[in-house]
């Protein structure tokens, strides 16, 4: 997806994967899956705008999904 909206080497997209990764302290794979589901339902047109948002929103759509699974007894021990 990197490789095609920006136009970049797969290396050069491997290293903004990984920049956000590190950034949000997500794994690289956990992004780039929710990214895929994310933009599985994103037209063509609307690509590039969605997926740079995706791309700097992406790990609040995450934790917030972690909260939700977090039963209130388990909260004390994730922080």
């Amino acid at each position: 997806m990197f490789i095609h909206l920006y136009q970049l080497t797969s290396w050069q997209a491997f290293q903004l994967l990984r920049w956000r990764s590190q950034e949000t302290g997500i794994k690289a794979l956990a992004l780039a899956e929710r990214l895929l589901a994310e933009l599985s339902t994103v037209s063509p047109a609307q690509a590039l705008t969605r997926f740079d948002h995706l791309l700097l929103t992406l790990d609040e759509h995450i934790h917030a999904d972690r909260a939700l699974l977090i039963a209130p007894e388990d909260a004390n021990t994730e922080q």
